[in-house]
Parts: C-alpha cells; structure tokens; sequence
C-alpha cells in the first residue's frame, strides 16, 4: 500500500525486487484510491465505519484484513525489503501463515509474543481475518494514538483475536522477517531475515501521538 503509484525509494526498490524474486505471482500496488474503492464495492456495509476511523493506519489496517478475507495472498507491508522468493510460503498447505516480532519488542509491549500485520499469508474466506474485521468495526471508540492502534486494528488486536480463535495455521518465529528489534534509539539493526527484512519506515508512527 501507499498513498499513490509514485513509489519512493528505498521501497520502490523493494517493491521492484519482490516482482523480480517472484515472477510467478501477481504482485498489487494499493493506493488510497484503489483500497477507497475496495472498501466501498466489497464491503459496503462497513463503509461508513471505515471513511470515520480517525487515522490513515486505522484505514490501511482494517483494509489489509479485507483484502485478505477477500482475496487471500500475501500481504507484505512496503517496509520489507526481500531476500529471497516467497515461492515456499504459498507452496505450505496451510491455510494461515502468520510471523512473530522479535521477542524484545514483544516484552516492550509486556507481551509474551507478538503476531505482526505487516506480513500476513492466507486463503480466501479466512475465519481470522473475519474475526478481525468484527472485532475491529465493533469498537465503540477507536483510539488515535500509537499504543492506540497497535492495540485496536494493529499487531497487538490481531494477536488478541488469534488467541482468542485459535485457528489452525503456520507461525513462523520473528527470524522469517523480524532478524531486528525497533530502533527506537539507536541505529537500525543489521539482521537479515529469511525471506526478508521489515525496515521498519514507520511512516505512520512519526504522524500519531504516543498514549
């Protein structure tokens, strides 16, 4: 996903190497007028929940579950730089794929672990991602700060409804794409996961108030 089709680098060249590293697959670019779109055609009835969630993140979270529950594939967020093909994530005969942060931004959160939303692997019609998407449109408020929507539409909501369904599904520990811990003070980490690295842009996080 991003705003428009005119991509900055470095995630232009990311988005260019996973078409590269994966000829086989149809690989989507999503803008905001594609995913308004989307939203409005599959999902109608939640329209007007999603044109009022205060923040973009909220939008591009909710959307990727729609997708997913729509489509199915392979959702990766435009932070994450590829190290090799995918070919082996959607020749798994699970139906759900999902991967874990790393172990000490979970504890920074006082979790245990931590599923992340920035790569999500499914089939069509996935109960999780149905489970999501209720869960999050039936917030009676949403919270616009970073703990905010980690909690209700990111990481950390998406992690609770998992736990809670339990569905049957393929988890990969944090070194597929999370060899790094967030930078919140120092350089970036120089771990390189193995099917790609999560950059961690946190284009949203520098926009949204801390709690």
């Amino acid at each position: 996903m991003w705003g428009t089709a005119r991509i900055p680098e470095p995630y232009a060249t990311y988005h260019r190497r996973i078409r590269e590293l994966n000829p086989g697959c149809e690989v989507v670019l999503w803008t905001d007028h594609d995913i308004a779109e989307f939203v409005a055609t599959e999902f109608p009835d939640r329209l007007e929940f999603f044109r009022a969630l205060p923040l973009d993140v909220h939008r591009w979270d909710l959307f990727r579950y729609m997708l997913l529950h729509k489509h199915g594939g392979l959702y990766v967020d435009m932070d994450i730089e590829p190290s090799r093909s995918f070919d082996r994530l959607f020749d798994s005969s699970a139906a759900l794929t999902l991967f874990r942060e790393h172990p000490q931004d979970a504890r920074r959160m006082r979790r245990s672990s931590i599923l992340a939303n920035a790569v999500i692997c499914c089939v069509p019609g996935s109960p999780l991602m149905a489970a999501l998407i209720e869960s999050i449109c039936s917030l009676r408020s949403i919270d616009a700060t970073r703990s905010g929507v980690c909690e209700q539409t990111g990481p950390i909501m998406l992690t609770a409804v998992y736990e809670r369904c339990r569905p049957a599904a393929a988890v990969h520990d944090h070194r597929a794409f999370f060899p790094n811990a967030v930078p919140l003070n120092g350089p970036p980490g120089n771990g390189v996961g193995y099917y790609g690295t999560h950059r961690f842009a946190s284009t949203w996080w520098k926009q949204v108030p801390a709690r």
